[in-house]
């Protein structure tokens, strides 16, 4: 929440989501979200704004957690087609991250 709550008021204007991927679901909602196209590594934070790069994607974790290897496929993927992907475990690193990358000279 902290992190949608600095985007909202230091970038008020950028374009970004937080996929919400997580969470327990029932086989129903598990099969029903799968015919929706919800795809299993998909990055918490996606900020849709170009750079240097394509766009940011940051994956949040708490210590001693690891992005899935879904997660790290995905990271590849994006990074293949130029965006920048990090893994976060600190309120403090996601700020600095997104403080480096939205203030980046295109």
């Amino acid at each position: 929440m902290q992190i949608v709550q600095y985007l909202n008021l230091q970038y008020k204007d950028s374009f970004w989501i937080h996929c919400p991927s997580e969470g327990r679901r029932t086989p129903f909602e598990r099969y029903k979200a799968k015919l929706l196209g919800l795809k299993k590594g998909i990055i918490d934070f996606l900020i849709f704004e170009k750079r240097i790069y394509a766009g940011l994607a940051i994956e949040i974790k708490i210590k001693p957690n690891k992005p899935t290897s879904e997660q790290l496929e995905t990271m590849e993927k994006l990074q293949n087609r130029g965006w920048w992907t990090t893994v976060c475990y600190t309120f403090e690193q996601a700020k600095n991250i997104i403080d480096w990358y939205l203030n980046l000279k295109n």
